[in-house]
Parts: structure tokens; C-alpha cells; sequence
């Protein structure tokens, strides 16, 4: 249900993965350290789900939200949601106050 939210669970977490991993060792998995190669093509599936939408048996197609939820608005959705998770994930997990987040 609610294609684009579910999209932005995964451009957020690889979002954090790449910066927090993956994109110092380089484009290509099979190096030392395994590039951003993979986390890349996850990250850009995720974005084109959340434009195409969750299909014909989709729970969005069921509750007849599908239309309001698909093309420039999903991706809108995916990549803003899942960026503003990303961004704030290192400081909110650790504990701390998030600087990002009003108070």
C-alpha cells in the first residue's frame, strides 16, 4: 500500500548506505570495500516503482489512490521523503538530537 512511501524506505536506506559506505570504495561491487554499483541500482529501482506505481493488484489500485499516486508525483514523493530520511538517519539513530528536525 502506498507505493511511493514503501520507495522511499529503500531510497532512504540505500541513500545512507552510499554515503555512509559505499561511495568512497569506488563504482564497481567486486573491489575492495564493494562499490555503490549495487546500492546505485536499488536506489533507481526504488525511484521507478514509486513513478510507474504498484500495478494492477496493487492495495493503491484497490482503494482507488493509484491515480494520485503515480508518475512525477511518486517519484516526487520516493525521492523527497526517502532524501530527508537519509539525511537525517546518522544523527537521529545515534541518540542524539536530530539538527535537522525542528524542535
Amino acid at each position: 500500500m502506498l507505493t511511493p512511501l514503501a520507495a522511499a524506505g529503500v531510497v532512504g536506506t540505500m541513500g545512507v548506505a552510499l554515503a555512509a559506505n559505499h561511495f568512497k570504495n569506488g563504482f564497481f561491487i567486486f573491489r575492495k570495500g564493494e562499490g555503490y554499483e549495487y546500492v546505485l541500482t536499488l536506489l533507481v529501482a526504488a525511484l521507478a516503482l514509486a513513478a510507474l506505481g504498484g500495478g494492477e493488484w496493487s492495495l493503491d489500485r484497490t482503494l482507488n489512490i493509484d491515480d494520485n499516486l503515480q508518475g512525477w508525483a511518486g517519484l516526487a514523493i520516493a525521492a523527497g521523503a526517502g532524501l530527508v530520511a537519509a539525511r537525517c538517519s546518522p544523527c537521529c539513530s545515534s541518540g542524539g538530537r536530530c539538527p535537522h528536525r525542528a524542535a
